[in-house]
């Protein structure tokens, strides 16, 4: 009996490992840009304007977009071989700083929030400004490890 009850859960808790996984891969990626950036020279921390103080609003928006609406379509390879599983049931959405790849939107904008808020965490400990990182990441939400 108590098996048949924590099943649910463990498959709720492995959902919410992966969705935090693919947030930290996001924001990785966001942080290994400005890197490279200001190991080339091409961008410095700026430390003198460092970015806003203020945390985003509990309610990042997320806005459901077709393929051909998003900002920025260039995906890496694995972004391009994730798109092509089942590629009808993808949805697309973008946040002021994140575009989204996911099947199930209250996922995405449980993530959405997560990686803005690293966002502006990671951006206001290395006083990073957004002319630093001109466009935005993908991030691509799995519902499970498969």
């Amino acid at each position: 009996m108590n098996k048949t009850r924590s099943a649910p859960r463990q498959a709720q808790y492995s959902s919410n490992i992966v969705s935090f996984i693919t947030a930290i891969l996001g924001v990785m990626n966001f942080c290994g840009s400005i890197s490279a950036e200001t190991a080339s020279g091409i961008a410095t921390p700026n430390r003198s304007s460092p970015a806003s103080s203020t945390p985003p609003p509990l309610g990042a928006l997320l806005r459901q977009k077709t393929w051909e609406l998003l900002s920025n379509k260039d995906v890496s390879y694995l972004g391009s071989q994730a798109l092509s599983m089942n590629p009808r049931g993808w949805y697309h959405g973008e946040t002021e700083n994140f575009i989204l790849h996911y099947r199930n939107f209250s996922d995405a904008l449980q993530i959405a929030r997560e990686i803005e808020f690293d966002l502006w965490y990671v951006a206001k400990t290395l006083g990073a400004v957004k002319e630093q990182y001109p466009r935005k990441s993908h991030v691509y939400v799995f519902q499970d490890d498969k």
